[in-house]
């Protein structure tokens, strides 16, 4: 499900780091980056703050899709150096010759976690100013009175239904859920060959 094997074993474990590789860094700071965002998501979901959750998710999947841009490449080092940089990730590509877009991305995690596709779509949205931030304000519109009413300020404008709140809830849970898969399987195939490399030395012993 997540094949890194291949990209692992170009690989060189980092000097003085025993069986460490650039990858357990990215995983790191995914991580790092994953416990923010749901200590985060958490304090604007107890406030019905959806206009802030939904980024929130987008950034969950975000990670989620660079960890898995990992398993897409012939060599992670150009990756793991853009990351570091600050390059744009288009500038790369995959072992088919796929730019690392974040379109490309988000659709091959698709492949993997099929609810990907329209999640990143919908909470995409709410990056940049849209429809949904537009709507936000009204309460209501009488037309008979040609008349808008719009409310400003903390707990203001249109209230979002329990209905919207879990399904964030849900969308946020099962990005982290696919970021610790995809961390697990990481540990998993490391691990391994972390173990045949130990073993080939004392082989050559």
């Amino acid at each position: 499900r997540f094949p890194l094997s291949s990209a692992i074993d170009r690989l060189q474990p980092a000097k003085q780091l025993r069986n460490m590789f650039p990858q357990d860094f990215v995983v790191l700071a995914v991580l790092s980056r994953s416990l923010a965002l749901m200590e985060g998501f958490r304090l604007v979901v107890e406030n019905r703050n959806l206009l802030c959750a939904a980024p929130l998710i987008r950034l969950q999947i975000d990670s989620v899709m660079r960890l898995y841009a990992f398993s897409l490449v012939e060599d992670p080092k150009p990756l793991l150096v853009a990351l570091l940089e600050d390059k744009p990730l288009n500038r790369l590509t995959s072992r088919e010759g796929n730019s690392l877009t974040d379109r490309y991305l988000h659709q091959e995690l698709s492949k993997v976690y099929p609810w990907v596709d329209s999640v990143y779509r919908a909470t995409s949205s709410f990056i940049h100013l849209s429809a949904p931030h537009m709507r936000a304000p009204f309460t209501g519109v009488k037309d008979e009175f040609r008349t808008i009413r719009f409310e400003l300020g903390s707990g203001a404008g249109r209230q979002w239904t329990e209905a919207e709140l879990n399904e964030a809830v849900e969308a946020f849970t099962a990005a982290t859920r696919a970021l610790i898969e995809l961390s697990h399987d990481w540990t998993l195939c490391k691990r391994q060959v972390a173990a045949e490399r130990e073993s080939a030395k004392v082989g050559t012993k």
